[in-house]
Parts: structure tokens; sequence; C-alpha cells
């Protein structure tokens, strides 16, 4: 079998709602991508495609879009590097590759603080978790260190408060075609 595509990115979506919300505008038209979600903490299927995927297309530059809170950066991180619970099959199913696209602090910036919530015990226990299992990506442990100082979080669906709802896939389009994501 032959696979054939003339995508260049790989878009992983955190939220079903999110992922239905960029079909239905079409995001795929503005930038040429394979959009994916694993509606949360991805499956093995789901991490086991997108290997896949990146093995036969090795051009394309993955990015990942979850919400901006511990457990977001918890996704990206088992996209990225595997499960910790897997153990040694894990690595086997990782994107080193993968970028984090958003939702970031700089997106942030203009929302009406009423779209953040405060982040809870769970949330603090996990960003210090995080924070030393991902001393090695410090952009990461920066966002990170930004939700711990303000004390807040906020979901994907904050950003369409700055870019109205059919904003997002512009704000996204715009924020792939300046390479505004970090590694």
């Amino acid at each position: 079998m032959r696979f054939q595509c003339d995508a260049r990115y790989v878009l992983v979506v955190e939220k079903d709602a999110i992922f239905q919300r960029l079909t239905e505008d079409r995001f795929f038209d503005m930038v040429p991508c394979v959009m994916v979600t694993g509606k949360g903490m991805p499956d093995v299927a789901t991490r086991m495609f997108l290997r896949k995927l990146c093995d036969c297309f090795p051009w394309m530059t993955v990015l990942g879009l979850v919400d901006w809170n511990p457990s977001g950066v918890a996704i990206l991180s088992v996209y990225k590097y595997g499960s910790h619970r897997m153990g040694l099959e894990s690595p086997r199913y990782a994107l080193p590759s993968l970028r984090w696209l958003g939702v970031r602090s700089p997106m942030l910036q203009h929302v009406d603080p009423a779209m953040f919530q405060p982040l809870t015990a769970r949330d603090r226990a996990l960003s210090r978790t995080l924070r030393s299992r991902l001393a090695h990506e410090p952009s990461w442990v920066e966002e990170i260190c930004s939700m711990d100082e303000t004390g807040r979080k906020a979901e994907i669906e904050a950003a369409y408060n700055v870019h109205g709802f059919d904003g997002l896939a512009a704000a996204l389009t715009r924020s792939i075609l300046r390479r505004e994501y970090i590694p």
C-alpha cells in the first residue's frame, strides 16, 4: 500500500468540540494540514496512527493545540514523549518533533478575565510534576510557570473571546505562518 499527502502540517487538537469547529471552518483549506484529535488524553491507537503518519511524511510539522492548563501540557507531553505508565513500549508511539502551537499565554493577553478559572490543588500538583519532568523544555516550563504565577488556567474556547467565533481558525493560521509555536 502506498500513501500520498500534500499537507505540510499535522494539527493535533485536544478537544473534539474544537476539532469539529475547525473542521466546520475548513481550517485545512487555510493551512494544508491533517487534523487529528485524541479527544483528551490520547489512546494508543491515536498515537500509533500519528507516529505512522509522521514516519510516512517526515516533512510535515506536527503542532499541538491544547488548553492552557497543566492537563493540556500533560497531554502534549504524552504525544511528544510517550506515556510514563506504558514504560518501554511508549516511545515507539512518541512524536519527538511535536511543537506547541497553542493555547499559550501570548494568545490570551486580551481575554476577558472571566474566561479564566483558578488553578486547583490537582493542577498545582501536576504543574510541579511537569516542571520537573520537562526541565529540558524551557519554553514549556515557562508557560507552566506563567500559569502558576497567575494562579489561572484557560480553555481553548477562551481564544474565541479575543478572536471571535469565526476568528480562531484565522488566528491559528497567522500563528502557523509566522511560526509562532514553540518546540
